[in-house]
């Protein structure tokens, strides 16, 4: 489908759900356009973030569009917390695109009313210390790096309670806002974070350790 026409096509059907591009644009590194959009009714802990990307004419590429979550971890904005996915629209296939739309915005917002419920199950779920300090003894980080997990761990602890939310929170915060902790070692903890709102800490420390390819552990030892 040409690239406008699929374009017009899509911004109508968004329309539908209130969602509606922000006018701004930017390319790939193989010269896609990605435009993003506005989703509407943005007023929780939990928010979503789309982006569509305009496939090339080349018979190869897909048209995608990405939904990304961000979860408010502090007072001065958002903090993007992973991915949730992506949807491919192939030039070759007859999916028709109302179709599509519906399915992929019934997608974003299924995972956002979950992710809204995981964040009030952790909040419920007080600090086991024991599952805690395996956590830190697991943590492949530098002591500085965990002496800092601990100050901002009383800190949430004061603001939000002695909860699995407060951990998930102390850790995201540093993996986006402390630049001091080298930037490997962010998105660790920001994996982390995420990790701590979808799984109990208690079934995070006793994971498995994973090895990289590299032959290195990866967040926990």
């Amino acid at each position: 489908m040409d690239q406008r026409l699929f374009r017009n096509n899509l911004a109508a059907e968004l329309n539908n759900y209130g969602i509606t591009s922000s006018n701004t644009t930017k390319l790939t590194p193989f010269g896609e356009v990605v435009e993003n959009f506005s989703v509407p009714d943005q007023h929780k802990q939990v928010e979503l973030k789309f982006n569509v990307i305009y496939g090339l004419n080349t018979g190869y590429n897909s048209y995608r569009l990405h939904w990304g979550r961000v979860v408010l971890i502090c007072s001065n904005g958002l903090t993007a917390f992973r991915n949730l996915g992506r949807e491919r629209w192939l030039h070759k296939e007859g999916v028709d695109i109302r179709d599509f739309i519906s399915a992929s915005v019934a997608n974003a917002y299924h995972h956002l009313s979950n992710v809204e419920m995981q964040i009030t199950e952790a909040r419920n779920r007080t600090i086991n210390y024991s599952a805690l300090d395996q956590l830190m003894t697991r943590l492949v980080a530098a002591q500085a790096t965990k002496d800092r997990i601990s100050s901002r761990l009383k800190l949430e602890f004061s603001d939000t309670g002695v909860n699995e939310w407060s951990l998930s929170q102390a850790l995201t915060f540093l993996g986006q806002h402390e630049k001091a902790i080298p930037f490997r070692v962010q998105d660790d903890l920001t994996r982390l974070g995420s990790s701590l709102l979808e799984h109990p800490l208690e079934q995070v420390v006793s994971a498995p350790a994973v090895v990289t390819q590299g032959g290195f552990y990866d967040i926990l030892r």
